[in-house]
């Protein structure tokens, strides 16, 4: 298998949306995911060519556990 590399920019954004995504928990507490959203994720990856997307499900008691790192591992 390839390896894939995420830019240090990508990394940086990654860090602000987790960093959001937290701040939105600790305010509003959990919401709702369901298996379709991260064939979406996947889908959306694709179609932008970007190389890194997080599914982050707010359903959860410590947010990192629900943040899903997904990697666009098609060849653009």
């Amino acid at each position: 298998m390839a390896r894939i590399v995420i830019s240090d920019e990508v990394e940086r954004l990654a860090t602000l949306a987790v960093d959001a995504a937290f701040a939105i928990h600790m305010e509003l507490g959990p919401g709702q995911v369901l298996p379709v959203h991260r064939a979406q994720v996947i889908t959306c990856l694709k179609w932008l060519r970007f190389p890194l997307g997080l599914l982050i499900n707010f359903n959860e008691v410590l947010i990192k556990n629900g943040i899903q790192r997904i990697l666009n591992i098609e060849k653009t």
